[in-house]
Order: C-alpha cells, then structure tokens, then sequence
C-alpha cells in the first residue's frame, strides 16, 4: 500500500509539471523575443520554462483555464499560441504590437486585447468557440474576416482606424456590436446576424445609412456622426432605441408607427420646431430628447449706412405661427416679434454687433426647448464721402472712346464694390461701369452718382468734364462710321455753323453738340464749315461721309 500511494503521489507530480510519460511528450524549447513576457511565464507558469526562461511547448499545452495578463507591459505576444489549452486570454492595457495566429486555441472563449497598439490581428476563424473578443483602443486599420464565427457574442472594436468591416457573414450568435470611434462610413450586410440586438456606431464618418442592412437589430446609436439624411428604417418596427444626437440632420420620416421606438435621441441636430412637431403624436413622445438642437441659420454679415434700415432674417419655421421670436444684440435683448425676421430703422453707428434669435414654441411639449440661431454680423458705418474725389483722363484721347481713371482711394467710407453711373448732361446717355476705369464714347459734361455695397449713393456737385484732344483734327463722321459722330462745344453760350460761302447753316446754345446737320434738321453736305462760339472763338471742322 505504501509503495502504491508513492506511485501515485509521483505521478500527480509529473502532471503538475506537465510531463505525461505515458504520452512520450518530448520538451521543446524556443527563446521568446519579448523578455517580459519570458519573466511572467517563469514566474506564474515555471512548468513551461526551463532555467534560461526558454519556453518548453509541450508544456505549454497542458495550460488550462484563464491567462490574466494584463497590464504587464508585453509588446510581443509570440509563444502563446502553444497554450492549446486556455479558455479565456485576458491581454488588456499592455503595449502589444504583434499578437500571433493562434488555429490550436480551440478551446478559447474570449480573447480580450483591449488598449494594446495592434496595427493588424490574424485570422481567428479557426477559433469558433470563441464567444467574447475585444480589440478596442489599438491602431487597427483593417479586421480579418470572421464569417462562420457563429459562437460569437460579444465584438468590440471601438476606438481604431477602421474604415470598413470585415464580412461577418453566419455569426448568428452575435448580440452586442460596438464599432464606435472610427472612420467608417457603410456597414457590409449584416441580414445573417439574425440575434444582432445591440449596435454602436458612435463617432464614424457616416453620412448616410440603410439600416435594412441590420434588419434584426433594436438597439442602434449613431451619435456623432456626419448624418444628412435619416437613416432608412423602412418596415423596421422592431427597433426600441435609436440614438442619432450630434448630427447634421434636418428632417424626420413619418415615425408614427414604430410604436416600439422607446428612446429616439435627436438633440444636437438641425430640427426646428416644425420639423419636431409630428413627434408629438407617437405614445412614446415624452421619453424622446430633442433638446438642445445645433444653431440653426446661415452665417452671414449684412452691411449698412447710419440712417437707413437692416433687415435680419431666417429661412427656417417661416410658416409656423406658434413662435415666439427673442432677438439679440450683443447678448442684450432688443426685440421680440412672431416671425423670423427683424427690421432695424434709422440706423446708428452703435447699432452694430453680433445679432441672433432664441425661438420658443407654445405647442404643448416644447415648453423645454429653446431654438438658437446662428449670429449674423452688422456692420453700420458713415454713408461714403466723394468730396475729394478725383480723376483723370488718359494722354492722348484724340479718337473715341475716350478713358477717364477715378482715384477711389480719396473715396472715405466706401464699402466696396462700387457702381458708377455717367449721365451725359446735354442727351441724357447713361453709362454703368464696375471700375474705376472707364471708357466714354464722347466729350462732353457729365454728372457721376456712385453707389456702395451697403446701398449708400451719392451724386458729385462737380460735373465731370470729358475733353477731346485740342491737337486732334476736328474732323465728324455723322454716320458713325469714323471716329466722331458728332463735335461737342462745352462753353456756355452759343455757336454757329457756316459754310464755306459764309452762310449760317446751324446755330444751337452751348453747352451742346452739332451732329452736322442743319437748323431744320437736314443733312448738310460734306466739306469744309466753321464753327463760331459766341462770336469770338472760331473752329474749322470738315464734315465727312
């Protein structure tokens, strides 16, 4: 008998340390390339190393139950897909960056590798027990595939670099999804997660979604994300939580009859009160968050001149006669009015500032929610000063048209850009031009009216005078085909036209032009005349055809 209980006691302690010599397991050694990891398998596992801390494979496969490694500081995991024998390998907060493939665990039900700096993962497929993995807070930039995982009921991978999901075709298992913290902008078809009760997507670059895509899953969030456009939930009435805040988001479907829908979170999009208030109708409408909402508006900076009027206003819950209009400036309540617009008359120069609106609605169930617009600048400055404007006309005007520059940097207070209109004092012609440069197609005295961005006008007391060239031959093409139609006299008084026989052919007061015709209006022959200004000044002029 004492022969006996020594056997036994010999052979416990051969399983202990991992030797089964019945089974003829042969040790065989490998260097492990992280230190670390070679001290803690020494130290909790000394069955599995030799005295140079080498790790004996053979061993390595009697391992059961749970490796707690986390928060060792391990950067390589090499080695430990020779622990054939674990149920749960528990990796987090450790700095791996490479984590091998490990087709012998069959045996693992989670792999926890939480808060490590992976930049990729092996293939698990072979591992179809496994039925919790956490790869959150890593660096990954891809995911192997993972169909057939049908075991699987927990996947979290929040926080990485993902930009797509990997086909996870047949995990029928899987219950809880968080894929939160990435860069995703679709899902691939999840129509085979059939258990697929809890989804979350949070912080993605998702535009827009078709969550038919998932039509089993209840619970989703899409907080954060660059949504446009609500997600389709088309026929999916199973759905008891959606959770969309933090959008971009504007209109809303017809929700009446997911009467299942017990939280729907909208806050921190762009929804006015017209577009919430359909909400108002669903059973479960006081359980929904919908306040705060995102400013809503454009930004915009309006200009305007001391004296005149602004008007502020906005594009959203025009036709909504249940609002109440609050209107800022600089903080400061200055008006209150039912619509989305606000006037301000006879403007001063201390009327400028930061403007916005806070929106109240008296529709029961919004006694809560307080809309705010975005603010809108004005600027209110001094109407433009042309007092010391001044011009000039180009060196040789001897042939129309002729060009006249302004110097608009005498220009005080002008909000640019600028119009400019010439009236010709003696036809009435009128000329439009959007620079300070221009071309005049005649002499001849004209008067200026400019007018600025923020519609301040102003007329010059001084007529400007379009000279033509005294060295230039005074030569008419009255039917247009030459270079002058017509000869411009800007002195004040009167001139005759006389042939070359010394007869009065034309006589017209001045300022004024002589198209070359005669007093009664007929057609004069071509020739040599002379124009005569009262009485003193005479000018030879050859009309020509």
């Amino acid at each position: 008998m004492r022969f006996l209980t020594t056997i036994l006691l010999h052979i416990k302690k051969c399983l202990r340390y991992g030797v089964l010599l019945s089974m003829g397991l042969q040790a065989q050694y490998i260097t492990l390339p992280d230190t670390v990891l070679a001290n803690y398998l020494a130290t909790t596992y000394p069955s599995v190393c030799n005295a140079s801390k080498q790790l004996d494979t053979s061993a390595a496969k009697l391992i059961t139950g749970s490796f707690n490694g986390g928060r060792k500081g391990f950067t390589n995991m090499e080695g430990i897909q020779y622990f054939h024998g674990l149920q749960t390998l528990l990796l987090i907060n450790n700095s791996i960056r490479y984590f091998p493939p490990i087709p012998k665990l069959i045996n693992l039900t989670e792999l926890d590798l939480d808060s490590n700096q992976l930049t990729e993962l092996p293939d698990l497929r072979p591992n179809y027990n496994l039925y919790r993995l956490r790869v959150s807070f890593n660096k990954l930039t891809y995911l192997p595939p993972m169909n057939g995982m049908f075991k699987l009921h927990q996947f979290f991978c929040r926080e990485n670099k993902l930009t797509a999901l990997p086909d996870m075709t047949g995990m029928t298992g899987l219950y809880h999804f968080i894929g939160s913290d990435n860069l995703l902008t679709s899902i691939p078809d999840f129509s085979s997660l059939t258990n697929l009760n809890r989804m979350l997507l949070i912080n993605n670059k998702f535009t827009e979604i078709d969550l038919r895509q998932i039509p089993h899953v209840k619970e989703i969030s899409l907080r954060n994300n660059k949504l446009v456009k609500f997600p389709n939930i088309a026929g999916m009435t199973q759905i008891t939580q959606l959770m969309l805040s933090g959008n971009l988001l504007d209109s809303l479907p017809d929700l009446s009859s997911y009467v299942n829908l017990s939280l729907l979170e909208l806050h921190e999009n762009k929804f006015s009160f017209e577009d919430l208030a359909p909400l108002r109708s669903h059973p479960n409408f006081a359980l929904f968050k919908l306040s705060p909402q995102k400013n809503l508006g454009t930004p915009d900076t309006l200009y305007s001149k001391v004296g005149k009027s602004v008007t502020l206003s906005f594009d959203f819950d025009k036709q909504v006669t249940t609002n109440t209009w609050i209107w800022y400036r600089n903080g400061i309540p200055v008006d209150t009015t039912a619509i989305p617009a606000f006037t301000k008359t006879n403007l001063s120069l201390s009327d400028g500032g930061m403007y916005e609106a806070k929106v109240k609605s008296s529709l029961s169930g919004f006694s809560s929610i307080v809309l705010n617009s975005v603010p809108i600048a004005v600027e209110v400055s001094n109407c433009m000063d042309a007092s010391l404007l001044s011009w000039e006309q180009s060196s040789s005007p001897c042939q129309a048209p002729l060009e006249i520059r302004l110097d608009t940097a005498s220009l005080l207070n002008a909000e640019f850009p600028l119009q400019y209109v010439l009236e010709n004092s003696n036809n009435g012609n009128r000329y439009t031009f959007q620079r300070a440069s221009w071309t005049v197609p005649s002499p001849g005295i004209y008067h200026l009216s400019i007018s600025d961005r923020a519609g301040c006008e102003v007329f010059l007391s001084k007529k400007i005078e379009v000279k033509k060239n005294e060295a230039c031959e005074p030569v008419l093409y009255p039917d247009l085909a030459g270079t002058e139609s017509s000869y411009f006299v800007p002195e004040t008084g009167e001139a005759k036209i006389y042939d070359i026989n010394g007869n009065v052919v034309c006589s017209f007061t001045t300022p004024g032009y002589w198209n070359g015709r005669s007093t009664s209006g007929g057609r004069l022959p071509a020739g040599l005349y002379v124009l005569v200004i009262n009485e003193k000044v005479k000018i030879q002029l050859n009309l020509m055809y």
